[in-house]
């Protein structure tokens, strides 16, 4: 995941140094538009024995989405900084109501983050695609819903919302064609 202007990225690794099986790292552009050395050492709040997944930056490189599986169940947490190059603080697990889903993973947040799309498996099949809405960036979440139009009874996940905050790329077998990119048009 990366900043708007993708001069800054995160993503999870078990490269050399990792505490546990797959942690969280950053690396910024350099002068000559390649990115530098990852580095980990902002994610100590965040790092540990457990697999770090499905990191979400914010615009602003700011705030950090992710879902940690944790005794191998999936739960969305949440992070914020001060600026780019401070360590994350103060990580916290969402309070999304999921009534039939036993884990939820791969968000992704609008810039203005008010929305978030994230994909959840139910107890018996296969993922779905829902969202949840707040009326500010503070504020709690609401209700979760499934997205409508999107979901099918094959698997559906790895949502991406795009800048605009309209369009929903994600992933999904359906059609027989194996695992395709599809996108839909949030209506507003």
């Amino acid at each position: 995941s990366t900043t708007a202007d993708d001069q800054l990225g995160v993503f999870a690794s078990a490269r050399a140094g990792t505490l546990g099986l797959l942690d969280l790292w950053q690396a910024e552009r350099t002068a000559d538009g390649t990115f530098g050395a990852p580095d980990s050492s902002l994610f100590g709040a965040i790092n540990d024995a457990q697999n770090q997944f499905d990191p979400e930056l914010t615009p602003d490189g700011l705030d950090l989405y992710w879902a940690p599986a944790e005794a191998g169940i999936q739960q969305i947490h949440h992070i914020s900084r001060v600026s780019t190059h401070d360590a994350f603080k103060g990580p916290k697990t969402l309070d999304l109501a999921l009534a039939g889903y036993d884990q939820y993973f791969d968000p992704t947040i609008a810039p203005d983050q008010r929305v978030l799309a994230l994909a959840a498996k139910p107890d018996n099949g296969n993922s779905d695609l829902l969202y949840v809405t707040r009326p500010s960036p503070n504020a709690q979440f609401g209700v979760v819903r499934l997205i409508p139009g999107v979901n099918t009874n094959e698997g559906e996940g790895d949502p991406e919302l795009a800048a605009d905050g309209c369009t929903l790329y994600f992933a999904s077998n359906r059609e027989g064609q194996g695992v395709a990119v599809w996108s839909a048009t949030v209506a507003r």
